[in-house]
């Protein structure tokens, strides 16, 4: 809930409500103008930033020697609205807009960075496909050689090497055989190839607006969205993620069952029935059991065979 203060008369939130409070679900810049008893007026602004943070997996238990991924789910609430934008969804901490327009790349371009995002870049194969099924036909994607012909480069600076250009692709043909920007889905059909296009045609286009989150797990010192750990005893783990104003945390415990390791020493006469089977011989014998709490229990059985000797005697009586 912000609070517009208390010392004016009325209060005016840029949605138009007029309470000197407003309760907010979306990140986003909130306005209120508040006018006092001599009728002067004031703005001020503030900047929300709603963060949602989870570890997908439950307090747990595991076995002595196991190992467990323990992943952070981030999201911001209610998706902002943005003007002339339609929200698709989210992605690897990325959220994904579609325009309601077509235009050519350069106010494509224009648009995104205006509403404080890029045109879509494609970081990898599981990116591409996701982004190629956000619109069904042609749509441009923020990858250009403008600046240096042949030399493409991703209009918000990502290094990413990863392309997924149609066979024959770039060209560099087209009306004006300057074919500075791209396209995906070549063939109009979601099939996620890539075709380079020139600024002369008008195609819808995907906004990507990236939260750079700062991820810290304790105490392994991670960086990561998820993490993989084997514990040696009952541990909690707690994630910090931190985005430009915000940090939120959550923890999740795991609990470690021992395994049992159990030496028996035993003596018998020429043979011993052992985990089914009948042993004869001397030496160390190991089995497997499982304890009450579901982990493997190693019994070894240090067994001496005492044989027994026998002879036969024959004697002689009288009557």
């Amino acid at each position: 809930t912000i609070n517009g203060g208390s010392i004016f008369s009325t209060y005016l939130w840029r949605d138009g409500s007029t309470h000197s409070t407003l309760t907010v679900t979306t990140p986003g810049t909130y306005t209120v103008t508040g006018t006092d008893a001599n009728g002067c007026s004031v703005s001020d602004s503030m900047v929300i930033d709603i963060l949602n943070v989870d570890i997908t997996q439950n307090d747990t238990t595991i076995c002595e020697g196991d190992s467990v991924e323990i992943e952070v789910s981030v999201n911001r609430g209610t998706p902002p609205s943005v003007a002339g934008l339609s929200y698709y969804g989210a992605l690897n901490f990325s959220s994904y807009y579609t325009s309601n327009v077509n235009a050519n790349a350069t106010t494509a371009i224009s648009i995104c960075s205006s509403a404080g995002g890029n045109l879509v870049s494609i970081n990898d194969s599981i990116e591409n496909a996701y982004v190629s099924n956000i619109l069904p036909g042609h749509f441009w994607i923020g990858y250009t050689d403008e600046l240096v012909e042949g030399s493409f480069v991703w209009i918000d600076g990502s290094t990413s090497s990863y392309t997924n250009w149609a066979n024959n692709e770039p060209n560099n043909s087209g009306p004006t055989n300057n074919e500075d920007y791209t396209l995906m889905n070549a063939f109009g059909t979601g099939d996620g190839y890539w075709n380079d296009g020139d600024n002369t045609s008008s195609f819808p286009y995907v906004c990507e607006f990236n939260h750079n989150y700062n991820i810290a797990w304790s105490p392994t010192n991670e960086t990561t969205s998820s993490i993989t750990v084997s514990p040696a005893t009952t541990i909690t783990y707690i994630v910090d993620v931190a985005s430009e104003s915000t940090t939120c945390q959550d923890s999740v415990t795991v609990t470690v069952n021992p395994t049992q390791e159990i030496s028996i020493d035993s003596t018998a006469c020429d043979s011993i029935q052992w985990a089914g089977n009948w042993i004869t011989a001397s030496g160390t014998y190991t089995d497997s059991l499982q304890s009450l709490t579901g982990c493997d229990s190693i019994v070894a059985l240090n067994l001496t065979i005492n044989n027994v000797a026998s002879s036969d005697t024959t004697a002689t009586a009288c009557d």
